[in-house]
């Protein structure tokens, strides 16, 4: 059993199952110009024909230039690319070494291409690559593939996401398939879903803790879709499924839903939704941030998100029996003469959630979840 921690109202513990109102068990990015020769100033031209341009120009003997003994140029010690074969391994082609201008160190022969191999420095000269970085893990039910930088990845190919050993793809434990994270028992794409007392397939969504749901399929892998209203319209959100309170990110593994037969579903039990009362955050709109108290067991003091919410009043007079404050303040009557108000919930130690002028009061009851102190502001 679990209650509200300040109504001392008790709640009831197991309800029917399912998005629409399953109920729950909350446990409470140029060359020179051309020779035209000498002209003859003591002679008239010879008008009669082609213009007398002179003597030819003597141009010398024409001699082959020397041009010595041809030399093949010392290119340094560098090594034709041809001298080898490309490396067609796993990942991107071995383009060879870097341009050899000699070197020290193998890093400085990098082509920056891991999955290729690793080229050497050997007597001064690069040398590219002998064989690509090897990612075979041996194992058939698996695809390995190489990544830049350098690194091997392994994906599974079996049915469900199960697991791939050397003796081929694990069996899924539960039947049909399994709530709990890691799942299994399902096809890629689809989750494992609670319905009534059984289990089904169903395509993955992506909502997560305290997300609002419309249906199981609403929500990721390892959640489902649970009603929080106390009374009226179902208000439903996406709650994890839990092996302990490790799996609830600061709630409590203690929700059980109802079997239709009275009982709760065997194997599942869900997470309470941890949530701040100071600033509603945690729950979703129209859900309320709310303390509540095992009644049996460790006793622990906890916050979930119920519906629906009660009110939009800050800082005016309620009546606790059927208050209208807004999810950050809670109706009480603190002793100041004024009788009940709409008065925002604080922390203690720090008073925040006040505002310059009020300090925070603490309950004669300490309010204590997640480390902190809950109290209310003064008036």
């Amino acid at each position: 059993m679990r209650a509200s921690l300040l109504t001392l109202t008790a709640l009831a513990l197991l309800a029917a199952p399912g998005c629409a109102n399953p109920g729950r068990t909350r446990d409470a990015r140029v060359g020179p110009s051309p020779d035209v020769g000498t002209r003859d100033a003591g002679m008239q031209p010879d008008m009669g024909g082609a213009p007398d341009m002179g003597a030819p120009r003597d141009t010398g003997m024409m001699v082959t230039p020397d041009m010595g003994m041809m030399v093949t140029p010392d290119m340094g010690g560098i090594v034709r690319p041809d001298a080898f074969v490309p490396d067609m391994g796993s990942g991107a082609p071995d383009t060879g070494p870097r341009p050899d201008t000699g070197c020290s160190s193998d890093t400085q022969c990098s082509d920056g291409i891991g999955c290729n191999g690793a080229e050497r420095c050997v007597a001064g000269a690069c040398l590219p690559a002998v064989s690509p970085l090897d990612c075979n893990d041996s194992l058939a039910c698996t695809t390995d593939t190489c990544v830049e930088p350098g690194t091997c990845s392994h994906v599974s190919t079996c049915a469900g996401g199960a697991a791939c050993m050397a003796s081929g793809c694990a069996s899924c434990s539960d039947s049909p398939c399994r709530l709990l994270s890691p799942q299994c028992g399902c096809a890629t794409g689809q989750a494992c879903y609670p319905q009534g007392a059984t289990r089904v397939c169903a395509t993955s969504g992506a909502g997560t803790t305290g997300a609002l749901c419309t249906s199981n399929s609403s929500c990721a892998a390892s959640y489902a879709c649970l009603n929080v209203a106390e009374s009226g319209t179902p208000t439903s959100l996406c709650t994890h499924v839990c092996a302990s309170d490790a799996d609830c990110g600061g709630g409590l593994c203690i929700i059980q839903l109802d079997d239709g037969t009275g009982a709760a579903v065997p194997g599942l039990t869900l997470c309470t939704h941890p949530c701040n009362a100071a600033t509603n955050l945690g729950c979703a709109a129209g859900t309320t941030c709310t303390f509540f108290s095992e009644t049996a067991g460790a006793m622990r003091t906890f916050t979930d998100c119920t519906a629906p919410t009660t009110g939009t009043g800050e800082d005016m007079s309620c009546v606790t029996t059927a208050p209208t404050c807004s999810p950050d303040r809670y109706c009480v009557d603190t002793g100041d003469g004024l009788g009940p108000a709409c008065h925002h919930w604080c922390n203690t130690a720090t008073g925040a959630g006040c505002t310059i002028g009020h300090s925070c009061l603490s309950f004669s009851t300490p309010i204590v979840v997640n480390g902190v102190t809950y109290g209310v502001c003064s008036t």
